[in-house]
């Protein structure tokens, strides 16, 4: 399973998504690098990152 990791690096505050979707409905601020996050995050298999966040896909196990 694979979680969509947003950091905030000027608050320190961390949110997981469960996909991009979630992700740009809470920051649409962000929907106008949409084409570019997915890129580094699908193709790239890499973090986007800028001086104020950081996204990231991570595998993480799901555990009952």
């Amino acid at each position: 399973m694979r979680i969509v990791l947003f950091t905030n690096k000027q608050t320190g505050e961390v949110e997981c998504f469960t996909s991009l979707k979630p992700f740009f409905d809470k920051y649409p601020l962000f929907k106008e690098n949409e084409d570019n996050i997915n890129t580094y995050l699908s193709r790239k298999k890499q973090a986007f990152e800028t001086e104020e966040i950081k996204v990231q896909r991570l595998e993480v196990q799901r555990s009952l």
